[in-house]
């Protein structure tokens, strides 16, 4: 069993996404790196932890692309299910020890629930804004 850095074993990480064809995407890439973790889609994870997770929240635009107050069919079009709050509760809590959240910030800012969580994280000094790998070494 290979071992990710700080001794934590591919095992107790899982990785977490809202679609089931990212779910193959994502695990067919870290196939081809030789990385043997868990991935599921989110409705999948229902019901069962693990010790990590890693949530892909998927969408990503443009800066210039995300509108400053969209419709609701905007945000529906350009999250999707990320909006979803019975989803996102669900990735949000099957984390016991550590929750990384992989996303475009200023995209998922544009839904209510993402602005005040992300707001809170920054609050908490848990947001990272990784921008060509700047700030990574604080975590690893």
């Amino acid at each position: 069993m290979r071992s990710a850095p700080h001794n934590i074993e591919e095992k107790s990480i899982r990785v977490l996404t809202p679609y089931t064809a990212q779910k193959k995407e994502i695990e067919k890439a870290l196939h081809t790196r030789g990385v043997r973790v868990q991935v599921s889609s989110i409705s999948a994870s229902q019901g069962s932890e693990a010790d990590f997770v890693i949530l892909s929240t998927v969408r990503s635009l443009a800066r210039n692309e995300i509108l400053e107050y969209p419709s609701r069919s905007w945000i529906r079009e350009h999250l999707g299910f990320v909006t979803d709050k019975h989803q996102i509760n669900v990735a949000l809590t099957r984390a016991k020890h550590g929750l990384f959240i992989v996303g475009n910030s200023r995209l998922l800012q544009v839904n209510r629930m993402w602005k005040e969580l992300i707001r809170q994280y920054r609050i908490d000094g848990c947001l990272l804004d990784i921008r060509d790998g700047a700030g990574v070494g604080r975590f690893f």
